[in-house]
């Protein structure tokens, strides 16, 4: 049986209000925390949705070296490809202009 592998990145956590029925924002946050460390997010709250958006900073600073760990998985570091996917990212440094 064939086996995967997968692996993301969570760059926005999103809670629906009507969904949670009731539930108070602070259990809800609790379960969250117990998946995810919420210190690396910005938080906000609209009439339908508890939102966590991933900080900017934390983005700007590490997603060259997780994908390099991640494009580990599935490319040879010397490969060309690789290289240069790396440098492209590295090189437009911040959230803005990679997303």
């Amino acid at each position: 049986m064939p086996q995967f592998l997968t692996v993301g990145l969570k760059a926005t956590i999103v809670l629906t209000k009507k969904r949670l029925q009731g539930i108070p924002i602070d259990i809800a946050k609790q379960t969250v925390e117990e998946n995810y460390d919420l210190g690396l997010y910005d938080y906000s709250e609209t009439e339908h949705f508890y939102l966590w958006k991933l900080k900017e900073s934390v983005l700007d600073s590490e997603i060259v070296p997780f994908l390099h760990t991640v494009y580990t998985f599935y490319y040879d570091k010397e490969e060309g490809f690789f290289q240069t996917l790396l440098g492209t990212i590295q090189r437009g440094k911040t959230y803005e202009k990679l997303f």
